[in-house]
């Protein structure tokens, strides 16, 4: 799981006042991931999405893309609900809401 991931799912708890057993259950989850940090490589890879992106017309968030950079460094398919997200940009995309 991209660094940014877990960042964003803690994010979630805090912003929707998840109580303290909510809150655990999510950690005990993510505690069951290789939570992937970026190294030099992933760096490089998200400067190249960001222009990448930028040159197709895709405006996506950055951190949209250090989860896409994280996800492309480790050869790691992306699953996300958003149908067309970096769909041009050489990522393997899984959708999670299917008919992709």
């Amino acid at each position: 799981m991209s660094f940014q991931t877990l960042g964003e799912l803690r994010y979630w708890a805090r912003k929707n006042g998840w109580g303290a057993p909510k809150t655990r259950r999510l950690n005990d989850l993510t505690r069951q991931f290789v939570i992937l940090t970026p190294d030099e490589q992933t760096v490089d890879l998200w400067a190249e999405l960001k222009v990448a992106s930028q040159s197709v017309g895709l405006s996506k968030q950055t951190a949209d893309l250090w989860i896409a950079a994280t996800a492309k460094r480790h050869s790691l398919p992306l699953l996300t609900g958003d149908r067309g997200f970096l769909s041009a940009l050489d990522i393997d995309v899984i959708s999670i809401r299917g008919g992709d």
